[in-house]
């Protein structure tokens, strides 16, 4: 991927024959070129629109390694991304990247380029958490040791199965951490309580820590009496307080904010003064 003076034409680095038509996708490796960013398009009758956010994500992060190598069609008209769209979009936000490293196809015609689009984003399957962890770890990324540490220190490990003394919810643990790592501190000791032992569930931590992030200043679920009310519901408790309330709007599995919900519905069940007050849990939403 080069990034110095900015390329007018593509530059082609190995000679590609044409490939078949649908069915018989690709006959050839392709040619690999450096192409200027601004060159690339998008045709938007087969293309998906780009999420924004993850286009800001991929942008704020940039790696040229995790880039990788855009799938385009080359056309009369000019070149047509198959797949990267969204790398593609980031790239034009990074003023330093001036060529994407790109494999050109000649597909016979437009069907063919949308059955390449279907084929590739349809095959692929994403990492689970359980597949990246240890890279995470074996790289220093500072959220994975900062929850390893945070588990370990607390006589639990981080794993994939149901057993006693383990965590399983890594994922949610680092969307927390990457908001607010203070919030999950906080909160942690509950959690070990609430566990005994037991494994911590992404339904217990993911709405406690919606709620105890959204506090006003000085107060806190470790305090009077909601931590005395937590204990009381149990983690099997906090879930199924959390799936009323998804079931109650209609959806299925719900999520923080809904499992927030019922479970501040439940801490102020009961509770004339001294309520918790929750900016976007108030009433119903």
């Amino acid at each position: 991927m080069s990034t110095g003076t900015l390329q007018t034409t593509a530059k082609s680095k190995t000679k590609s024959k044409p490939v078949a038509s649908v069915g018989q996708l690709v006959t050839s490796p392709g040619e690999f070129m450096e192409i200027d960013k601004k060159l690339l398009r998008a045709d938007m009758s087969y293309q998906r629109e780009s999420t924004p956010s993850k286009v800001q994500d991929i942008a704020r992060d940039w790696q040229d390694v995790a880039c990788n190598t855009i799938v385009v069609s080359r056309r009369p008209e000019g070149f047509f991304v198959v797949d990267g769209m969204h790398r593609v979009n980031a790239a034009k936000l990074v003023p330093h990247v001036r060529t994407l490293r790109c494999v050109v196809h000649d597909f016979k015609s437009k069907e063919a380029e949308a059955h390449a689009y279907l084929l590739l984003n349809t095959k692929r399957k994403s990492m689970l958490i359980w597949e990246k962890w240890n890279a995470m770890l074996l790289e220093k990324d500072a959220n994975a040791i900062f929850i390893r540490d945070l588990v370990e220190s607390s006589g639990y490990v981080v794993d994939s199965t149901n057993k006693k003394g383990v965590i399983r919810c890594v994922k949610c643990l680092l969307d927390i951490v990457k908001k607010d790592r203070a919030v999950l501190q906080s909160v942690w000791p509950l959690f070990l309580e609430l566990a005994d032992g037991h494994p911590i569930t992404e339904q217990t931590v993911e709405p406690m820590c919606y709620i105890e992030g959204r506090l006003p200043e000085g107060q806190s679920l470790l305090m009077k009496p909601w931590r005395e009310k937590l204990l009381e519901l149990g983690q099997a408790g906090i879930a199924r307080v959390g799936c009323e309330a998804a079931h109650a709007r209609g959806v299925r599995r719900g999520g923080a904010k809904i499992w927030a919900k019922g479970l501040f519905d439940a801490l102020n069940s009961g509770q004339k003064t001294n309520r918790l007050r929750v900016e976007g849990l108030q009433g119903d939403y």
